[in-house]
């Protein structure tokens, strides 16, 4: 019998599931991000310039295309790997083979993805099927298609998950990581997930009173945003009552704390 998550190998799975609720969550939300990412790839295309170099153009000539960008809006990379995870399902579980099951229907990720999504909690019941596996190759995909997304090198500010609905509307919040620059808590920040526009200071205080939600910062952009010291950081977490994650601390517990003082 399974003891802990086969992903994690840290969280106790539900009864008859080889895989924590969180880390199924995660593999879900992943999915639908390769989605979305795929999605925005067509305004990715445009070449990303360094400096402004000072030479004279080319008579005719266009910039180059970015080709990971179209491979990415294609689903040239993502969708044979998608594809190959649904035909393994469509055969473990006895459904019509791939072909013949989808022939009406075009190949895209979004589609692909639909399937795979539906067909998760079947994966979480299935002792010897490789949910680890397709975690990982989905994480995996998830992250080279965010190294293309031009925000993925924005600039530096406390990252928090957008509490809004999420736009698939079954009930979870939509998670999507905003930049958050409490320096500027009155400014409009808009989810490019679920397109919900709220401001900053209303987002962190959201984050901030929720203990399900972890946002971790940087010392600095704690004492900026909470006036709460490094070094009083430092004496919490090693006392327990707050956690870190490198050298950025679990802003949301730091308030807490401070709060209770």
């Amino acid at each position: 019998m399974t003891t802990a998550c086969v992903i994690c190998a840290r969280r106790q799975p539900h009864d008859g599931w080889t895989v924590c609720d969180t880390c199924l969550g995660h593999l879900d939300d992943n999915l639908a991000r390769i989605v979305e990412l795929t999605r925005l790839a067509a305004g990715w295309l445009a070449p990303r310039t360094g400096a402004v170099e000072h030479h004279r153009p080319v008579p005719r000539s266009r910039p180059p295309l970015d080709v990971a960008a179209l491979d990415a809006a294609l689903g040239n990379d993502v969708l044979p790997l998608l594809e190959s995870w649904e035909r393994m399902i469509r055969e473990d579980a006895h459904l019509s083979p791939y072909g013949a099951a989808t022939a009406a229907e075009n190949a895209t990720v979004a589609r692909s993805v639909a399937f795979l999504r539906s067909w998760l909690l079947w994966a979480a019941e299935s002792p010897a099927w490789p949910i680890e596996e397709l975690a990982r190759e989905i994480r995996d995909a998830r992250t080279t298609l965010e190294h293309l997304d031009p925000d993925h090198d924005r600039p530096e500010g406390t990252r928090v998950p957008c509490t809004a609905p999420h736009p698939d509307h079954d009930g979870r919040d939509c998670g999507y990581r905003l930049v958050v620059d409490m320096r500027h808590a009155a400014d409009d920040v808009t989810c490019r997930r679920c397109g919900n526009v709220t401001t900053a200071g209303r987002i962190m205080l959201a984050a901030l009173g929720n203990p399900a939600v972890t946002v971790w910062a940087y010392p600095a952009d704690i004492n900026d945003a909470l006036g709460i010291a490094e070094g009083t950081l430092r004496q919490w977490h090693n006392r327990g009552h707050i956690t870190r994650n490198g050298n950025r601390y679990d802003v949301g517990a730091a308030w807490r704390r401070k709060m209770d003082a």
